[in-house]
């Protein structure tokens, strides 16, 4: 999702794994890539709270070996925060409880709040 953001919450600051720098970047870049509104990919519908993904794609993106992804999807998966399904050529990945914590944040949301701060960055940039 180009040009927006997604909420991360106060509680990460909870989670043992939050100054683990491979665990923390694999996570971001996962939430980062989970659709809002199911998405046909191939046969297959993408649910919201879910992506797919390679492993070669997570290291390059999230910056970190194939061994620390391999270390991260444990850390994570025993933590309950992902599920992570092999696939033939992709890997579908569940944010769990995704509806709870980010379901509220619908695209159109996403899309209306970027444009917002948009307007506010070239307001901010005429009154200097």
């Amino acid at each position: 999702m180009t040009g927006s953001w997604t909420k991360l919450y106060a509680s990460i600051n909870l989670k043992p794994w939050r100054t683990d720098f491979p665990v923390l970047s694999v996570y971001l870049y996962l939430i980062g890539e989970a659709v809002y509104k199911p998405t046909k990919k191939g046969d297959e519908i993408i649910n919201p709270g879910q992506c797919t993904v390679t492993y070669s794609q997570v290291c390059r993106f999230a910056g970190v070996t194939e061994k620390q992804l391999k270390r991260a999807i444990e850390v994570l998966r025993d933590d309950e925060i992902i599920e992570w399904e092999g696939r033939k050529k992709y890997c579908l990945v569940t944010i769990v409880n995704w509806e709870k914590t980010y379901g509220s944040q619908s695209q159109k949301e996403v899309k209306t709040e970027v444009k917002t701060d948009e307007k506010r960055e070239v307001k901010r940039d005429v009154k200097r």
